[in-house]
């Protein structure tokens, strides 16, 4: 850290007001030297400093990489200067970037099966297989996979949004940690600075910012923590694919609809009816084909939206209706039965997070559960699916 102060001060870096301090639960973080004034900057970053696909593509190795997207080109960048540069003026921060082996004790990327059961445990899968085709598309001969996944986790732990959304790493103020009730904020100017939120900083004080709304899931996923009563639900993801049982539906909502459900805190996304009606209907409810022309009855149908305005018009919409409900409630139940034989995390520096974070998608799941069984057991009491059990039997 003493290596990375003074480069940091030599590349003009201000700090006067800030030093970096190790603390117990979220790596190093940034605390106030002395008490600051309400709008005094606290710490500034000149432009040079500012890791940027534009800023690195002057860089002679790195001009090959010119027509990738800002995140390969910064993360091609930080695995290099990490792991290959053997003169890189951005060693002293390298250096102090969390090291891939720190990365696969606590990080649950390298960890997928601390979150077993889980909403998450689908998207860790679904970003190997994504950093893995990206590795192998490079063809780089220096550029292990496991450099890859580094600079990746890397990146989105430590990136912000700028001017004209460009994609940004910024050294020193990427140190602060996350709070709900941050006392510290940024400006863009000639660089970044960090200033107070409005009121004065007492000494010895951690400063803070907020990382965004980010539920939950996101924190955990990247940047290994977890907020106690986070007001930002996190989000399961349920495919729909397994719902279908015609290779048409799947591929009428690939171009119209959405191929993911979504349930958070407050209950489901509003497509997801509108996408589980061509998953209830049959043919004898006047679903057909015409090529890949999709008609109920005697209506071509174009969309989700028009699916459900026709499908609310049929004499048996409660019978659809009680067949969706059916669909997500088993559904919704296996994943909770999975979630709950998920084994459970015996130590390590995250656990606490891990749990918390478990604990949210089984309240989320025993909400959806409960409500879903309380639409059945009302439709099952209507007269138009009476009427149809009955007829059917």
């Amino acid at each position: 850290m003493d290596s990375f102060l003074r480069w940091a001060k030599d590349s003009g870096i201000l700090a006067s007001a800030v030093k970096v301090v190790k603390t117990p639960n979220a790596g190093y973080g940034l605390f106030a030297t002395r008490n600051i004034n309400p709008d005094e900057v606290v710490l500034h970053i000149p432009r040079d400093m500012l890791i940027t696909a534009s800023r690195v593509l002057q860089y002679p190795h790195m001009k090959a990489f010119h027509g990738n997207s800002d995140r390969v080109i910064i993360c091609i960048f930080l695995a290099h200067e990490r792991f290959i540069a053997s003169n890189s003026v951005w060693k002293p921060y390298m250096d102090c970037l969390p090291s891939d082996e720190s990365y696969r004790r606590d990080h649950t990327l390298y960890n997928a099966q601390w979150v077993a059961g889980t909403s998450l445990a689908a998207a860790i899968s679904a970003k190997l297989t994504k950093l893995k085709r990206e590795h192998a598309s490079l063809q780089l001969d220096w550029l292990t996979l496991d450099m890859w996944i580094w600079a990746d986790v890397t990146f989105w732990s430590r990136v912000v949004e700028l001017g004209n959304n460009e994609l940004t790493l910024v050294p020193f103020f990427d140190f602060a940690n996350h709070s709900l009730s941050p006392n510290i904020r940024w400006e863009q100017g000639i660089g970044v600075d960090l200033l107070p939120f409005g009121e004065a900083i007492a000494a010895n004080t951690e400063l803070t910012l907020s990382y965004g709304a980010k539920s939950n899931q996101e924190l955990l996923f990247l940047h290994g923590f977890c907020i106690p009563h986070n007001p930002q639900s996190s989000v399961l993801t349920l495919p729909v694919q397994p719902f279908l049982d015609e290779p048409e539906k799947f591929a009428w909502l690939s171009q119209a609809g959405s191929l993911v459900l979504k349930l958070g805190r407050s209950g489901w996304a509003n497509d997801t009816f509108r996408t589980m009606y061509l998953a209830a209907l049959d043919e004898d409810d006047g679903l057909r084909w015409e090529g890949d022309q999709l008609y109920l009855g005697l209506k071509r149908i174009s969309s989700p939206e028009a699916l459900m305005e026709n499908v609310i018009a049929l004499d048996h919409y409660q019978v659809i209706e009680l067949r969706v409900i059916l669909l997500l409630l088993e559904a919704v139940q296996y994943h909770y039965q999975e979630l709950a034989k998920a084994p459970t995390m015996q130590d390590g520096a995250i656990k606490e997070y891990i749990d918390l974070y478990k604990q949210e998608e089984k309240t989320i799941l025993e909400h959806a559960i409960e409500e879903l069984e309380d639409k059945r057991n009302k439709l099952l009491e209507h007269n138009v699916v009476i009427n149809y059990l009955s007829n059917a039997s």
